[in-house]
Order: C-alpha cells, then structure tokens, then sequence
C-alpha cells in the first residue's frame, strides 16, 4: 500500500502512523494459529516494541548506553513523524540497508518462523 513500507515477509512499518506493524499471515500465526498473543491490536503492538527495541540495540544507539545521540525508537519515531515524515520514511529505509537493520529484520523473521513451528513438532 501507500503508506506502508515492506520491512520483510512478516511485517510493515506504516508511514501515517510512525508504527511497525505484522502482515496478515503473521498475524494469523501470532494471534490465531499458535495464540501467543490474544488480540490483533496486541499482536501490532508487540511487534512494534519488540521491534524498536531490537533497533535501540543494534544500531548502538540504545538509552542504555548513556551518552549523547542515544534514542529510544519506539518513542522518538512517531515524535519525529509529527515534524517530519521524510526524515522517518529515510531512516526506516535506511534501516532495512543498513547491517545492523538486516539482522534486526531477519532475527525477527527467524522468530515468528519458530513460532510458527511451536508444538509442530
């Protein structure tokens, strides 16, 4: 769509909400298929957390590291939507280039993959 960035097959960043959020196949394995998460809403909520969490680690820019130009994600992306939505779009673009967006991106494919095998097997 639009207004959606594709991150990988499991998940979307939306550029009018400054969120990440699952794809309809990720949601039905998170929510319906293996109900580790009992509410769509929730199922969108937690990947973008997780998500921005896994960014605040990788990229080194984690509040933890206590110094200059640290940033926690999940807050600061929608904060700096409202400013500037270019500068949003250009990071997450970014992100999806950059080593460290790769691993974030694929570490979460491998994990709804394994959930998506839980009890399988």
């Amino acid at each position: 769509m639009k207004n959606e960035i594709s991150i990988n097959k499991y998940m979307y960043f939306d550029t009018e909400m400054g969120k990440f959020y699952l794809t309809s196949i990720a949601s039905e394995i998170i929510y319906r298929k293996k109900e580790l998460i009992c509410s769509y809403s929730g199922a969108n909520e937690w990947i973008n957390h997780f998500t921005c969490g896994l960014i605040d680690f990788y990229s080194g820019s984690s509040i933890y590291n206590y110094a200059l130009g640290t940033t926690e994600h999940e807050k600061e992306i929608p904060r700096i939507l409202k400013i500037s939505k270019e500068a949003v779009i250009d990071f997450i673009n970014k992100s999806i280039e950059e080593p460290w967006g790769k691993l974030v991106y694929r570490m979460i494919e491998n994990i709804i993959d394994e959930a998506s095998v839980l009890e399988e097997e």
